[in-house]
């Protein structure tokens, strides 16, 4: 093994010293901007983990085996904190702040090793590390990329060790438990540990002629670590009836070299750029014109080649801050240090002048929020910068404070976390019986409990095994039928909402709620939906998921913590105020009058309290008799008028405020409809009348009986607005 330089110097132990305490507090201060965020995907593992320690398998949907997730080693170890009563988001967040001290370690280890770097430029790269908003970012988010780069340096580190010398039992005993975790963190990882030990057997001939003896010392570690491979591999197939798992075949089998994935390399600020390459050619001056016949740094072009190669070939990665780009851009660095160390000994201005273009580089990369290759964006490109409103969102979160953003959100519509009120408020099925259908990325799935048919085919290999839908990510009518008689209480489905307008009879049993005819969006079944006491129990399950010590936010800046919690307790005031009407009270207006060609019979309408001032709140109830079901998608107009009939301010609203929609009306049943409403600021004082009616979109219910005041309204009750 190759001996690092001891530090013997006094100046240089203390600004060792002082280096660490930096790294380590530019580390702790960056994940702190980004600690309550999350990537979706980290859910699906989430929900393999949470089956396995009930007991129903390493499995998405129980019943259906699937390895629909990129990393076994980060299931199994989501696994252990959930085994240990340890909330799952929390714990995986433990998790990857933990590898990213490790890879810290790892490569502050490969720099000395490897390169030969003393300290205190050593320090460099992790300065680097601890400004890399990619890198910190992807160590909160949930999945294994942070432990998948930490596994990728203490795999060449360790393979050195070994090769070089005869390595004690507990570094080989470490280097094949780390080459066993390399090929089960991530599906290319097998790759990563065959390449960490093939430098080591093939580089630097020339210098070092002990071929056969580097070898024989790495095969007492491949030999084990190889076997242990070959059984997981056997495990999978055994289990999961394949050899790879199923993401392989939503996103990689159909692939080819498409150079244009490596945009992000040179799109990004130009001093990224400059230290990007700088740091990636200074590797291959080090390794190619002195490495080669003197320590053999290799290494790091091969982590270099390997994730260009692996970035160039997979389909792009719709998730932000360049993920497939992480070794590239953690390595690179280590060039720079190579340069400044070298050049330490002769000219030290020049040093400290390329250890300055490395901060700034790092200066200009902590200065970035999030970095993608979204489509959409112009360029094909999203980057945003950091700010003291995403500063002051994270406070709020850790003090579990609602911020404005949820604040001013719909009651309903509330961003990413919508699709999951559907699922909970769609059918009084059994969640765990029913099915989604829908781009799940797992936050349906593990805060809903219900089985999902994935219409990206992570995990359901109905869709990847359909043709039409690997040439062209559209479903066929044969995958839509196979979706469709799942009878899935809920669907969402953006990419495939154009095939399934096109075949209106396959999409009849169920009601549109977004998009349009000729692309619906979301769809609901129109089947009985749960009691109102049943969609707060649910809620109030779900909720019971999220973590507890922060707000939840997603990566496109959305609290969705914080936005369960705010339904949640919305959903808690409705059931309440449904429970609190009892029977319509003597007196009642309009009373016996019909809407919708007398398929709603309306029974009496109060408003509390019927006097009010200018700015306050209060409530209209209302009660009816479902006398016919409809499909249709009505929403009550409540409009409050003058006495010249000019409308002054409205309380329209969803029935039940959202709680039953009106395609799932049945009939013989009783309506109790109620809404909330402000009277506006302003509001001259006098007595207002109230009208009541449906519509849907223009078209408004037709209006009959002695209350019925035109042919689509109805007259109801009064209130007064006072001083």
């Amino acid at each position: 093994m190759i001996k690092p330089v001891a530090v013997t110097d006094g100046a240089n132990k203390r600004a060792t010293t002082v280096l660490v305490a930096v790294v380590v507090t530019l580390t702790a201060a960056h994940l702190f901007y980004y600690l309550p965020r999350v990537v979706d995907d980290l859910f699906i593992s989430l929900r393999y983990a949470e089956n396995l320690v009930h007991g129903r398998g390493l499995v998405y949907n129980v019943g259906e085996r699937v390895e629909g997730f990129s990393s076994p080693l980060w299931a199994f170890l989501q696994a252990l904190g959930l085994a240990l009563h340890v909330e799952g988001v929390l714990w995986t967040k433990v998790l990857g702040v933990v590898s990213l001290g490790l890879l810290h370690l790892g490569l502050y280890r490969f720099t000395r090793e490897v390169f030969a770097i003393e300290a205190p430029v050593a320090f460099l790269p992790n300065v680097m590390l601890a400004l890399d908003s990619y890198v910190i970012a992807w160590s909160t988010f949930g999945l294994e990329t942070p432990a998948h780069l930490a596994l990728v340096f203490w795999c060449f580190v360790l393979a050195r060790r070994v090769a070089h010398a005869e390595a004690s039992r507990a570094t080989r005993v470490a280097t094949i438990a780390v080459l066993t975790m390399m090929a089960a963190a991530r599906p290319e990882g097998i790759a990563w540990a065959i390449l960490a030990v093939s430098v080591e057997v093939v580089v630097g001939p020339l210098a070092r002629p002990d071929v056969l003896a580097r070898a024989r010392r790495l095969a007492r570690v491949v030999v084990p670590a190889a076997a242990i491979v070959v059984l997981l591999l056997v495990l999978r197939r055994v289990y999961y009836d394949d050899w790879v798992p199923n993401t392989y075949y939503a996103k990689a089998a159909d692939a080819g070299i498409s150079p244009g994935n490596l945009r992000p390399l040179w799109t990004g600020a130009p001093i990224e750029a400059i230290a990007l390459f700088g740091g990636v050619g200074l590797l291959a001056v080090a390794s190619l014109l002195f490495g080669q016949l003197q320590r053999g740094m290799l290494p790091g072009l091969v982590i270099v080649a390997f994730t260009v190669f692996f970035a160039a070939v997979v389909e792009v990665d719709w998730m932000p801050s360049l993920r497939h780009f992480l070794p590239l851009l953690v390595v690179a660095p280590v060039g720079l240090a190579w340069l400044a160390g070298a050049l330490s000994r002769r000219n030290t201005w020049l040093a400290a002048g390329v250890v300055a273009l490395a901060c700034a580089a790092g200066a200009a990369t902590a200065r970035i929020d999030l970095r993608s290759m979204l489509d959409p964006f112009p360029g094909g490109a999203l980057v945003s910068k950091k700010s003291r409103e995403k500063l002051a969102e994270v406070v709020l979160s850790l003090r579990r404070i609602e911020p404005p953003h949820v604040a001013a959100m719909d009651a309903f519509q509330m961003g990413m976390i919508t699709q999951n009120y559907r699922v909970l408020e769609a059918s009084a099925a059994p969640l765990e019986s029913s099915w989604y259908l829908g781009r799940d990325i797992g936050k349906v799935g593990y805060y809903t409990d219900v089985k999902v048919f994935e219409t990206a085919g992570l995990f359901t290999p109905a869709v990847v095994d359909d043709g039409t839908w690997r040439a062209t990510r559209v479903a066929s009518e044969a995958l839509l039928s196979q979706a469709l008689a799942k009878r899935p209480i809920a669907i969402e489905w953006f990419e495939w909402a154009f095939a399934a307008g096109s075949r209106p009879r396959l999409i009849a049993p169920w009601h549109r709620s977004g998009g349009s005819a000729e692309a619906p969006v979301d769809l609901e079944l129109g089947t009985p939906g749960p009691e109102p006491a049943e969609i707060l129990r649910r809620y109030q399950r779900s909720l019971d998921k999220f973590p507890h010590a922060f707000l939840l936010a997603t990566l496109h800046g959305e609290s969705v913590g914080g936005a369960m919690a705010r339904r949640t307790r919305i959903v808690r005031e409705l059931v309440a105020e449904s429970e609190a009407m009892g029977p319509p009270p003597e007196g009642a207006v309009p009373n016996g009058s019909t809407l919708d060609h007398g398929g709603l019979v309306a029974r009496g309408c109060i408003v509390h309290p019927p006097k009010l001032k200018a700015g306050s709140e209060a409530t209209v109830r209302c009660w009816f008799d479902v006398a016919r079901a409809t499909r249709k998608p009505w929403t009550f107009f409540v409009h409050f008028v003058d006495a010249k009939g000019q409308l002054q301010f409205a309380a329209d609203h969803a029935p039940a405020s959202g709680l039953l929609p009106s395609w799932r009306w049945r009939d013989g049943m009783s309506l109790r409809d109620f809404a909330r409403f402000t009277v506006p600021v302003g509001t001259p004082t006098g007595i207002y009348g109230v009208r009541i009616g449906l519509f849907w979109g223009r078209i408004r219910a037709v209006a009959a009986g002695p209350a019925s005041e035109t042919s689509d309204r109805l007259v109801g009750p009064n209130v007064e607005v006072v001083q």
